[in-house]
């Protein structure tokens, strides 16, 4: 089932205008209708592919209060006035963000990045391995497995019903005993037992168990 922008955004902790500049600029992969198939591939590469130099953070001109210019005059919310000036205001409020926190906030931001790239790299690394060894026939979807082992499970059942009136008659005339009487008891004994099997699962890796659909 194709993956909404939306839902791309969301995971991302982006505008949905972000993702679809990078769907349209190959940043995030699509099939051929353009949709977006699996939501942590286009998470992982989104962030793989992104710039952190463009990743919008607070920076010194940016605090609140009083700045001084290099013009000579002073920079604050409500326009400029010369230094020189008195302010009638009083005492200027002290900014309650500093410059030591704003670069603090960019170098964890900056690690933060770095991790995220580290995770996504070895994401992607783990794709193209499971890409090659499904290309060379080491590697098989899961879908696949299921229905081939729901064929064979299916062969083998019709078989085994099957097995009263087909050998029935040729057991009784060896045994010398009434064939509708040994077809009837072989067939009610072989689908109890048949009835057992079908309870049982299929162990597969991850912690995952299959049950065939007979």
């Amino acid at each position: 089932m194709p993956v909404t922008i939306s839902a791309v955004a969301r995971e991302c902790k982006v505008s949905r205008a972000a993702i679809r500049k990078a769907i349209e600029r190959g940043r995030i992969s699509v099939n051929s209708q353009g949709d977006i198939e699996d939501l942590e591939v286009a998470k992982q590469e989104f962030i793989q592919s992104r710039d952190v130099s463009k990743v919008r953070v607070t920076g010194p001109s940016q605090l609140k209060g009083t700045t001084k210019t290099k013009g000579g005059t002073s920079q604050s919310k409500g326009g400029t006035k010369p230094t020189g000036s008195t302010s009638t205001t009083g005492t200027p409020k002290t900014s309650s963000t500093s410059v030591a926190e704003v670069t603090d906030e960019h170098t964890e931001l900056a690690k933060s990045f770095q991790k995220d790239k580290a995770e996504s790299a070895a994401f992607d690394r783990k794709i193209k391995e499971m890409r090659f060894l499904k290309e060379r026939g080491e590697l098989l979807e899961k879908e696949a497995v299921v229905r081939g082992v729901t064929a064979m499970a299916r062969t083998y059942k019709e078989a085994i019903v099957n097995f009263p009136t087909r050998y029935g008659p040729a057991l009784a005339s060896e045994l010398g005993c009434d064939p509708q009487k040994l077809m009837a008891a072989l067939e009610r004994d072989l689908r109890a037992t048949l009835q057992e099997v079908s309870d049982n699962k299929l162990s597969l890796p991850n912690n995952e168990t299959l049950q065939p659909d007979l």
